[in-house]
């Protein structure tokens, strides 16, 4: 018996584009987040119906086809209406604030089969119809029959279980720390690794190598003296991309000292 999978795909600003191509085509990659951006300003452009840019929130089409080329820009419920007439699918998204199961282009003359969509309320992940969640993605059915609702109380569930993770998660505490290459031990800082070089033996093929980590403190936990919690409401995180100036990001982290205290989190990439 198939049970409803969650199938996972970059959390990024382009997860709509690559859960539906994954779905629908079985492809995902920037090329194809791409092309279906382009597929949904198109069809803007193309509607003689000069309320289509109101419909959308936009002054005109063309200011709508140039927002949603933006590979920055999140996609929702007019792109997802949109790809379900391209791709004549009904697009049943299963939302993890309300836990309601949504259906978009189930009224399209086109429509012959159904996709599920998991939306977090900031990312989009596939559904699918597979054994366990081990199964290969070849033995997988990514597409359901029109009308289908078999899996809803599956996918539901996998939302449920997505809300109590992340409110576990919220809960822990994250902390940076120096993970030495010889022995595995974690210091709080560069200072307090070089004293452990000093101090304990290690083999001869050691190099004095060492990594930057992230811990992971669970709530009730101390946070170990000399570390940052970067989950703490006063620690502000911002990444200059380059394409989108003070944007969250994974990249290398700078902490500035404020009189309150208040810590900054400023993330560089080239």
């Amino acid at each position: 018996m198939a049970v409803a999978v969650r199938r996972r795909v970059p959390n990024d600003h382009s997860c709509l584009f690559w859960a539906i191509a994954y779905l629908t085509e079985g492809e995902v990659g920037r090329a194809k987040a791409k092309e279906l951006r382009e597929v949904c300003a198109q069809d803007a452009l193309r509607d003689s119906d000069p309320s289509r840019a109101l419909l959308l929130g936009f002054n005109s089409v063309e200011e709508y086809a140039n927002w949603i080329r933006n590979e920055f820009h999140w996609g929702g419920e007019n792109e997802i209406l949109c790809l379900a007439r391209h791709y004549g699918v009904e697009a049943a998204v299963v939302c993890c604030e309300s836990m309601q199961v949504l259906c978009y282009g189930s009224d399209l003359p086109t429509c012959s089969a159904r996709i599920y969509l998991l939306y977090t309320g900031q990312h989009y992940d596939p559904i699918v119809a597979a054994a366990n969640a081990e199964t290969p993605v070849e033995h997988e059915q990514k597409r359901q029959k029109k009308g289908d609702s078999s899996l809803e109380s599956g996918a539901l569930l996998l939302a449920k279980q997505h809300v109590e993770e992340a409110a576990k998660k919220a809960k822990q505490r994250r902390a940076k720390k120096i993970k030495c290459g010889g022995c595995g031990a974690l210091l709080s800082d560069a200072e307090a690794f070089a004293s452990h070089c000093g101090e304990v033996e290690h083999g001869d093929d050691f190099a004095y190598d060492c990594e930057e980590v992230e811990v992971v403190i669970e709530e009730g936990d101390d946070l170990p003296d000399g570390t940052v919690d970067l989950n703490a409401d006063h620690i502000y995180s911002f990444t200059n991309t380059g394409k989108d100036p003070l944007c969250h990001d994974a990249g290398l982290q700078l902490l500035l000292w404020q009189p309150q205290p208040v810590f900054f989190s400023l993330q560089f990439r080239s």
